[in-house]
């Protein structure tokens, strides 16, 4: 069985939405209840699925069929730290002279954590 691949994003997970039940996004209509269209991600359409319903392992499947993302929310501050940490682990010298505090260094490196959660 084919899962949905899991892509971290920025922000506040829908308060509305139980918390233990996957919301996806796609390019084109999902299964699930609630369904709605919002910000683009990896397109317009969201749903979310409850897995102990009759149909949630199928939606589940049936979403990740059709190319769904199921987005899993963190802080600002929380990609913040996985970008330095990446970048410490890749590239020492560089990170050596990178400050989290300074805002354009942030801006760059929350640039690139959205970056790579994409690709």
């Amino acid at each position: 069985m084919t899962q949905p691949r899991q892509v971290k994003v920025i922000g506040s997970r829908p308060t509305h939405i139980h918390a233990s039940w996957p919301i996806f996004n796609a390019p084109r209509p999902l299964y699930g209840e609630p369904i709605w269209t919002g910000d683009f991600i990896h397109g317009i359409f969201y749903a979310t699925v409850n897995p102990a319903d009759n149909c949630g392992t199928e939606f589940i499947q049936r979403n990740a069929d059709l190319d769904a993302w199921e987005l899993i929310w963190v802080s600002e501050e929380e990609a913040v730290v996985e970008a330095m940490q990446r970048l410490t682990d890749e590239y020492p010298t560089e990170a050596a002279e990178i400050d989290p505090a300074d805002p354009e260094h942030r801006e760059w490196l929350v640039a690139s954590w959205v970056e790579r959660q994409r690709n």
